[in-house]
């Protein structure tokens, strides 16, 4: 099976769970909207909402990079202060630091070809991962509110909101290495 086949086996059967953290079900659940940028001159109305959202009403197109407007939105959703900042590095000192991701955990990488010292980086939320990758629910993937098989080896950080909060199980089925090849 290759990562983009387990990619979209997984997005299809990601259920819901009572149990789960309330950021991970609003993730979820802006997944289920299908949330992609709109080519040409029109804005998708929910990327505009996630940036006001996100603390950031003044932005009012979709050109501006918006994975951090993602995690932001889906935070304050959920009750909980986001870093305020558009940058998808300025998650790399909020909350509790973790030293290794976990389910639900804030990932943070660095831009697809960029040093790790850069300022440019990618955002998101941690589903699933293995030794060598993170699978992350995230915005502005593929301009659009998705799923992602991104190297492990590319991360700067993992935050989690809570000090306070037990860190739930990883979900079945976890990620084969060998499925892994391809970035989404």
């Amino acid at each position: 099976m290759t990562a983009f086949s387990y990619i979209r086996k997984y997005s299809t059967t990601i259920r819901h769970n009572m149990s789960d953290y309330k950021w991970m079900i609003e993730a979820k659940r802006l997944l289920g909207m299908k949330i992609h940028e709109i080519p040409g001159a029109k804005d998708h109305a929910e990327i505009i909402k996630l940036f006001a959202d996100a603390g950031h009403p003044e932005i009012k197109h979709e050109d501006a990079p918006w994975c951090a407007a993602f995690v932001g939105a889906v935070l304050h959703r959920s009750a909980i202060t986001p870093s305020g900042s558009l940058m998808a590095r300025s998650y790399c000192k909020w909350a509790e630091k973790l030293d290794a991701p976990v389910y639900g955990a804030i990932c943070v990488k660095v831009r697809s070809g960029a040093p790790h010292d850069s300022p440019l980086g990618h955002v998101g939320f941690c589903l699933d991962f293995d030794k060598d990758h993170i699978i992350m629910i995230g915005g502005n993937q593929g301009d659009s509110v998705s799923i992602g098989s991104f190297k492990r080896s590319e991360f700067v950080a993992y935050r989690f909101p809570y000090a306070t909060t037990k860190h739930l199980p990883v979900a079945e089925p976890h990620l084969d290495a060998k499925e892994a090849t391809k970035e989404a």
